[in-house]
């Protein structure tokens, strides 16, 4: 075994040591920034502006208005405290709820209520 070190030696040992420690630094920010990104994917609010654009274009004239004579609906969007707070529409794919809530959409937001909650539920 040789013992003679030299200051060569030491010195490409320690440039190696900083070279695995820069790469270590990079991998552990790239590893961080991608653990980031997914817990801020998983927490943050789901946005359907686009698709509630694109049901808005296609909804037909008159759809859902028969939500406004509804008795259960008129209860839930005058917001007695007496009546529910929340609205829950129910129905198959295909059957219109979908263009249904954004009608229910349309005259919420018309009508200034956005704290009023409902649920679309596609069975």
């Amino acid at each position: 075994m040789r013992r003679d070190v030299q200051f060569e030696h030491i010195q490409q040992q320690h440039e190696a040591r900083l070279r695995a420690l820069e790469h270590f630094e990079v991998s552990e920010s790239s590893h961080r920034r991608q653990e980031f990104h997914s817990i801020m994917t998983d927490i943050s609010p789901v946005r359907f502006d686009e698709k509630l654009n694109y049901v808005e274009s296609r909804v037909c004239e008159g759809t859902g208005k028969w939500l406004l004579r509804d008795p259960g609906f008129s209860n839930w969007l005058s917001g007695h405290e007496n009546h529910p707070r929340l609205l829950w529409l129910q129905g198959i794919p295909g059957a219109g709820t979908l263009m249904t809530s954004d009608t229910l959409l349309t005259i919420t937001n018309s009508k200034r209520l956005q704290e009023r909650h409902f649920c679309l539920v596609l069975l």
